[in-house]
């Protein structure tokens, strides 16, 4: 049996200096202190001060302490976190100039915005959403008017029924509004204006391909209506409210027939990871082994925090199988090219991560925090080919001609202080690490490296098995958190640029 799922948020690594290239997994967030809110009128205190302690943990890594979109993790996500400050919000169903409703506000923490790096908080409870609503709204004097005195959200109960009369009108009012400007001829976000497309905020922005999608708001002819109505603020997106109601169901109806793809390919509920119990031998390195097919497989749909331009969801598919003493998992994703070197300047390893949390409550998916800590494993794609080919670096492979004078005892320093990238000959393919916050993200000491790992790249897909000892010092209980991160090296991703997954809940097969 299959479930989509989502995923929430950030591994969110980080570098100020996006080229260089790390060794290692960079974490993401630290616990916030003193922000310094004031209660929003009609809120209960307790829910207010609920709601600023989540934020601290769950929130301010991107969006900031303040609430100023400048969180630690802002730089190297594309678009920029949202500036709680400024009231402006891009996905409501208010008019052009009103403030979001809290159901408004309510949708888009619970299943974030497809097409960044904002992910979905389905996992936390309904009051747990609504308490950091009561927060968010303190951020801003245009947030604290009391609900009933807002305007009321557009009504959407008069949706026409579609009929290829209504596209067809569309299609002539996509022309004489001159969406193409923007939005290109066929709708592909390749529109002559797009070079000098910027927010409010000074910061690009790339408009919305219609036939990839993912649409931010959600892909309904009634999501699509709204934002038609309501415009985006801060953005060059503007309100066509001046249009009549059927016109712009018209247009909602256009854009919608554009969609060559999934373009609401997003679920932000966390979902269970079933490890089924096994009897018959554990397919330890083997992903293609007929073993697997008794393990349910899960396909977890992924949010690039980088989102460099047109391009659909990545997701991934995983397995897990027990043995009740050991563990192991087949990952499996679309990667079109195999990236098995960082050698050269210009070169990027495909990657993925698993996360584990196992602690009591719950830990903020950007690599915990100080009360939390999790635990990593990372397969990498270039040490996986110095495993397979025995080498250490490749670099006499990719520099033929070179004149190598090492040393009798090479890179002594660099291995006693514990770096894995200077050994000579790897035993695994895996490293294992642990964090506790952004920064923190340290690799486990060489004897206690006990994940190992088999990938294998075949027809444009990795197909990548992990496993270890279900030990104490694994990560992993009878009902652990979980999420993934993927990183595709001729995409130059490294760092906080990757795909990334919720927590999800894995649970130990008896």
């Amino acid at each position: 049996m299959q479930s989509m799922y989502t995923f929430k948020q950030v591994f969110a690594c980080v570098t100020r200096f996006p080229r260089v290239k790390p060794f290692y997994i960079i974490a993401v967030l630290i616990p916030f202190a003193g922000l310094g809110a004031q209660t929003h009128p009609g809120a209960p205190d307790d829910t207010v001060a609920a709601g600023k302690k989540l934020y601290a943990v769950q929130c301010a890594y991107c969006h900031g302490a303040q609430g100023k979109g400048d969180g630690e993790a802002s730089d190297i996500l594309f678009p920029r976190p949202r500036d709680f400050t400024h009231g402006e919000f891009r996905l409501r169903s208010t008019p052009k100039g009103s403030p979001p409703s809290d159901d408004d506000l309510f949708r888009t923490i619970t299943w974030g915005v497809p097409g960044s790096a904002m992910p979905g908080f389905a996992f936390l409870t309904n009051a747990e959403r609504r308490s950091l609503i009561e927060f968010i709204k303190t951020l801003s004097s245009r947030l604290s008017v009391p609900e009933g005195r807002r305007k009321p959200s557009i009504d959407t109960s008069g949706q026409p029924p579609l009929d290829a009369d209504m596209v067809q009108q569309g299609h002539k009012l996509y022309e004489e509004l001159q969406c193409a400007s923007c939005h290109g001829n066929e709708g592909k976000g390749d529109g002559n204006a797009v070079k000098t497309l910027q927010d409010d905020e000074g910061f690009p922005v790339l408009p919305r391909n219609f036939t990839t999608g993912p649409f931010k708001g959600g892909a309904s002819a009634k999501d699509i209506f709204l934002r038609i109505s309501t415009g985006m603020e801060g953005t060059p997106m503007t309100s066509y409210g001046q249009l009549g109601e059927r016109e712009r169901w018209q247009l909602a109806y256009y854009v919608q027939s554009l969609c060559k793809a999934n373009c609401a390919a997003t679920s932000s509920e966390p979902h269970v990871i079933l490890s089924a119990r096994s009897k018959a031998q554990l397919p330890l390195n083997n992903p293609f082994s007929p073993a697997w097919k008794s393990a349910p497989q899960m396909r977890v749909p992924l949010i690039s925090l980088w989102n460099r331009g047109p391009a659909q969801l990545p997701e991934l598919s995983v397995r897990s199988l027990t043995d009740g003493k050991t563990i192991v998992f087949l990952v499996e994703w679309d990667d079109s090219t195999r990236d098995v070197s960082t050698v050269r300047p210009q070169d990027f390893r495909d990657s993925v991560a698993l996360q584990f949390f196992a602690g009591p409550g719950s830990a903020p998916i950007a690599m915990g925090d100080r009360h939390s800590e999790v635990t990593i494993w990372q397969w990498k794609a270039d040490w996986q080919e110095q495993v397979d080919g025995g080498t250490s670096t490749g670099m006499k492979e990719a520099h033929p001609f070179m004149v190598d004078n090492s040393y009798p005892r090479p890179a002594v320093a660099a291995l006693e202080a514990g770096n894995q990238n200077a050994l000579v000959r790897r035993a695994s393919s895996v490293e294992e690490a642990t964090a506790r916050g952004f920064g923190t993200i340290t690799p486990k000491p060489a004897a206690n490296q006990h994940v190992t790992g088999k990938g294998i790249w075949r027809d444009g897909k990795w197909h990548v098995v992990l496993y270890r000892a279900l030990a104490g010092d694994s990560g992993i209980a009878a009902r652990t958190s979980m999420s993934f991160a993927i990183w595709n090296g001729s995409e130059s991703q490294r760092n906080g640029e990757k795909a990334v997954s919720n927590w999800n809940t894995l649970v130990i097969g008896r």
